[in-house]
């Protein structure tokens, strides 16, 4: 017969296992939940890892056009190869002409990274007869120097327009007007003529302007951006009595064409004299 105190005693020890065991179940519980928790979460931030990831993957590179770039496309032979080959290739219908058509029809294309000529569109119209024979023309251009930025080729859009009837009157020079012996002969010329020149206090650069006529002598000489009344007398007075010029030729005859001398001079004395000869329509 066991007494009540040793009963008691009994009981405590075995609600105290039990609650150890419940707690200890619980622990366990709790552990597994956590655990599971943790990795769904784990589980969740991967997933929206991998979706930032897709997401931030870098899309396929745009095609990017340029309007203006550093070295622009060029035609084979420049603005007197474009001006040669639509004179040439330019077919005003007939229709168009019993109809009284006439006007500018403006092209619009890409010239691409490898000089093609592409996306060819018209950007003002006339008349589905003009404008068909002005996407022809440009259709069949030859492949162009292509355009560069930074020394990488770009896709450059162009707006060209196509004159309907052709005026043919361009003037594509064949040889541009050369002084004899080149820029070099004419920048030492220049120099001995403005060696007696008044010094000044810093550096100037005078724009002095002059047609080379058919015989190949200097004519029309003007001063559009001046060093000084002296130094402009003496540049004037060096022009007039330069040599004969290689004048410019068009369609193998002599022509007369615009030239423009840059005369930079400074405080020290130096000289330097750059030519240009206009190669535009007039």
């Amino acid at each position: 017969m066991i007494s009540w105190k040793s009963f008691c005693y009994l009981w405590r020890i075995n609600n105290f296992i039990t609650m150890s065991t419940h707690a200890t179940i619980l622990t366990v519980t709790l552990a597994a939940i956590c655990t599971t928790g943790y990795a769904q979460s784990n589980n969740d931030s991967t997933a929206d890892d991998t979706t930032k990831t897709n997401t931030n993957q870098p899309k396929e590179e745009e095609k990017q056009v340029f309007f203006i770039v550093e070295n622009m496309p060029e035609f084979p032979c420049g603005e007197v190869g474009l001006n040669k080959y639509l004179e040439e290739n330019i077919v005003y219908p007939e229709e168009a002409k019993n109809k009284g058509l006439e006007g500018k029809v403006f092209i619009y294309f890409i010239v691409s990274k490898t000089g093609d000529v592409e996306n060819i569109k018209v950007a003002k119209g006339i008349d589905p007869l003009l404008d068909n024979e002005a996407i022809r023309v440009v259709q069949n251009m030859p492949k162009w120097k292509p355009g560069s930025q930074r020394g990488k080729p770009v896709e450059v859009s162009f707006s060209l327009p196509i004159a309907f009837p052709p005026t043919n009157n361009f003037q594509t020079l064949e040889t541009k007007p050369e002084y004899p012996g080149g820029a070099y002969a004419l920048e030492k010329y220049i120099s001995k003529q403005l060696a007696g020149r008044p010094k000044i206090t810093k550096k100037k650069t005078g724009k002095y302007r002059f047609i080379i006529n058919k015989q190949g002598y200097a004519e029309n000489i003007s001063v559009v951006r001046g060093i000084n009344s002296a130094i402009d007398d003496m540049v004037v007075s060096a022009l007039q009595n330069m040599s004969q010029w290689n004048c410019a030729y068009f369609r193998k005859d002599p022509n007369q064409w615009p030239v423009t001398i840059s005369i930079t001079a400074d405080k020290y004395g130096r000289l330097s004299v750059s030519v240009d000869t206009m190669w535009v329509n007039r």
